[in-house]
């Protein structure tokens, strides 16, 4: 296996491949095994659990935006030309869509705006039309005059002038209405965001027992004299995954458990997260039946539809690694300072990434006397 170097150049051993643990721990208890089956979907609220979604950058700033949708917004200055009425005009229009549409990154600044305003002319009342042409930031008046005299000479009588429109298209049925009194443009309404009230009973009787798994293991850690963070991987069982064709089941009974060895092993790169993957990369790796291959697109990933328990915020090196292993959920206790979810970064909401998912934080979760110092991790350490 190659070496790598560090930041100081000092060579590191690259991380071992891992191995399936033979000495698996138990199974995580369903849920079906000791609730009754109106207990298991009955839905507990937020506010009566110990744990909470962590919102991305880009849900907050969406929920902002909807609160106020109807309530005012940002206004840009667009450069127009009014074509002539009549049969004129229409032979104008032609020449000038071709003209937009030749006009490169300069044109693109329209685009959340319908391109034509049509109105009725104050002193005629014949319907009018102007053409939303391109941002003035970027060009002059008389420049862009130029370009459409050089272009062809059915648009040299056209001169550009500077209109107010919004900088962004409607979000709501209201807000497009008043928009468009501005300038014409589309209605096209922010992504729903999916707001969970709660989990169903059976889900937070799993949950809360895979975060118990992982802070005793934690602390354990800790009293051995490692870095007190253990992570765990699993797939939930079918009594609280949901049913829903757009869902990819896990793999049954898959998991894996791991803790942060960097000490031990005297390796950067040995965090709770990244070993964790690793142990289920090597269990897939294991011969398969033909009723355990993956039969649907993205279900050949190594976290697809699994959950991931955490004592600590995993970093941002571990953030991406669930992002590249399409990890379901991931529900942590101990915040980081430089974490990968809670800060403004947002990893697992991030639209420019090709994977999101939901992160939650075990944030009233009842922890024994001295069990949150055991936990607490030196300053120096990224998790």
């Amino acid at each position: 296996m190659p070496f790598v170097k560090n930041i100081n150049m000092e060579i590191i051993e690259p991380l071992p491949e891992a191995t399936p643990c033979v000495e698996q721990v138990p199974y995580l208890k369903d849920p079906a095994d000791y609730l009754e089956s109106k207990e298991l979907s009955k839905t507990i609220l937020w506010a009566d659990l110990p744990f909470k979604p962590i919102r991305t950058p880009n849900d907050d700033y969406v929920l902002q935006k909807l609160a106020g949708a109807d309530h005012g917004w940002e206004e840009i200055s667009m450069w127009a030309v009014e074509l002539p009425e009549g049969v004129a005009g229409n032979a104008v229009m032609k020449v000038l869509m071709e003209f937009a549409k030749q006009m490169g990154p300069k044109g693109e600044t329209t685009k959340h705006l319908k391109r034509v305003r049509k109105f009725q002319g104050s002193e005629t009342g014949v319907m009018k039309s102007s053409v939303a042409l391109c941002a003035t930031n970027i060009i002059s008046a008389s420049d862009l005059q130029a370009e459409l005299m050089d272009y062809s000479l059915v648009l040299a009588t056209l001169a550009p002038y500077e209109v107010q429109v919004p900088a962004q298209p409607g979000r709501t049925p209201s807000q497009t209405k008043i928009k468009s009194a501005l300038w014409p443009v589309p209605h096209l309404p922010f992504r729903a965001i999916q707001e969970e009230k709660g989990w169903s009973k059976g889900k937070a009787a799993w949950i809360q027992a895979g975060i118990e798994r992982v802070v005793k293991a934690g602390i354990n850690a800790g009293q051995r004299g490692e870095l007190p963070i253990a992570a765990h991987v699993a797939a939930p069982p079918p009594s609280i995954f949901p049913q829903d064709e757009s869902e990819i089941p896990p793999t049954p009974f898959i998991q894996a458990s791991s803790l942060d060895n960097r000490r031990l092993l005297s390796h950067p790169l040995r965090h709770a997260t990244l070993s964790c993957i690793s142990q289920i990369a090597s269990i897939r790796n294991l011969p398969l039946g033909p009723e355990e291959a993956p039969t649907r697109n993205g279900a050949d990933y190594l976290l697809t539809s699994l959950t991931l328990f955490i004592t600590h915020e995993p970093c941002v090196l571990c953030s991406m690694a669930l992002v590249h292993s399409r990890v379901r959920e991931v529900i942590y206790v101990i915040p980081n300072s430089s974490g990968g979810f809670s800060t403004p970064i947002g990893i697992h909401g991030n639209k420019s990434l090709n994977h999101q998912f939901k992160v939650y934080w075990a944030d009233k979760i009842e922890l024994g006397e001295g069990e949150k110092e055991l936990l607490t991790l030196p300053q120096d350490i990224c998790v």
